[in-house]
């Protein structure tokens, strides 16, 4: 039997670190023709990687996917400019490219993997009309409102927002299935007048951090353990405001930072302006692979979002590789990270910004007995289990895919 072709859009790829790797190559695995159309890997440095560029290595077929890499200006520094030329650069080139394809290559499905910006999906719109195929689209961020969030001018962010909210009904209108990685999208998909199939598909630890550990106490300090992009809608800010709390309290607390971002370089700077480096590691990026030897390094894992609505709901991917991994977990969030947190019984959290609760938590953990922190994390291993796993989460996947493809 012939193999059914699957189209998979998104804005990174292998080996930026998305979840949308596991997707393509399990995808090939199980007999499926996958091609990927993404762009020039530059995230999270914000240029292109080693061995890549806008006209340099293309094209590759990595475990049976044909990938196909589009031109697009890099990310650079992280500026407002460097962002819209990187989308648009990549917006651009990619409704070029699925001209180009819609007419010469037949596909019978397409996977629109919605990380931001969400007009990735209208190109994949364009390709669908023209072959009479269907979207799936698994849904990772909220818009408008991840635009509208950092208008201040009311007048623009009401004209803005109005305008936005056109383009994103539209592609509610459009797509076939919808993916979504946190339960608060339900009501915000139907406020956009979706009204067809909406599959919970939450994002999953990688095998790795699955892998038998010994998480034991380590060591004179207590590490708390701080992992993954460092932006402004990590609330980096209040993290630093807490990470100089705690450490005023108590020099035995230590802060343990690995990833990359745009805030990167002003917290290396806060740490040095207030001298504190010996209770502040900045290990940087690294590949995922390493992350468990980090992971292990930790008595506490923490999360932090900035204050707004779309944050709230959403759940930050690295919660589960946190879960997973058997860490106890320290929140300042909002929302359903907040409530997984609490419901599963594996740390303690406050609400966004509220750094000095956020470090009274720390004090409080830290004062723990080790028999109490395994237990949360116990806690958290069993939830992930129950809820997040990759296995359960891929059923949910196959299902829809055979749902449009067989019936």
């Amino acid at each position: 039997m012939e193999k059914k072709k699957i189209i998979i859009i998104t804005n990174y790829f292998y080996p930026e670190n998305f979840k949308i790797n596991d997707i393509a190559f399990d995808l090939s695995t199980n007999n499926y023709d996958v091609t990927v159309v993404t762009g020039v890997p530059n995230y999270p440095a914000g240029k292109f990687y080693d061995g890549y560029g806008f006209c340099k290595n293309n094209h590759e077929i990595l475990n049976n996917v044909k990938i196909h890499r589009i031109p697009q200006i890099p990310r650079g520094n992280g500026s407002k400019l460097r962002l819209v030329l990187n989308y648009i650069s990549y917006l651009i080139s990619l409704f070029i490219y699925c001209f180009y394809i819609s007419f010469f290559k037949k596909f019978d499905l397409i996977f629109v993997h919605h990380v931001s910006p969400i007009f990735v999906a209208l190109p994949a719109i364009f390709l669908k009309k023209i072959q009479k195929i269907k979207i799936i689209f698994w849904n990772l961020d909220l818009w408008p409102e991840a635009v509208t969030h950092y208008i201040r001018n009311l007048f623009f962010k009401k004209i803005i927002g109005y305008v936005l909210k056109i383009v994103v009904k539209f592609i509610y209108q459009n797509i076939d299935v919808l993916l979504i990685s946190s339960k608060s999208f339900k009501n915000h998909a139907k406020s956009m007048g979706y009204t067809k199939d909406v599959i919970f598909f939450p994002n999953w630890a990688e095998d790795l951090f699955l892998k038998p550990k010994k998480n034991k106490k380590i060591g004179k300090y207590f590490n708390l353990m701080f992992a993954g992009n460092i932006g402004k809608g990590q609330d980096i800010e209040n993290l630093f405001n807490a990470i100089k709390e705690t450490i005023s309290l108590d020099r035995k607390i230590r802060w343990l930072i690995v990833g990359d971002g745009r805030m990167l370089n002003w917290l290396k700077s806060k740490v040095e302006k207030h001298k504190i480096q010996g209770n502040v590691i900045i290990y940087g990026s690294n590949p995922l692979n390493k992350m468990p030897e980090f992971y292990k390094k930790a008595d506490a894992m923490v999360i932090t979002l900035a204050k707004g609505s779309a944050y709230a709901k959403t759940i930050p991917a690295k919660l589960q590789s946190y879960m997973a991994f058997e860490k106890p977990i320290l929140g300042m969030i909002d929302g359903e990270a907040a409530s997984i947190i609490n419901e599963s019984q594996c740390g303690y959290c406050v609400k966004s910004g509220e750094y000095k609760s956020f470090s009274n938590n720390i004090i409080k953990i830290k004062a723990l007995k080790y028999s109490q922190l395994k237990r949360m994390g116990s806690n958290a291993n069993k939830y992930y289990l129950d809820k997040f796993s990759k296995e359960k989460t891929f059923k949910k996947l196959y299902s829809e895919i055979n749902k449009i493809l067989w019936n």
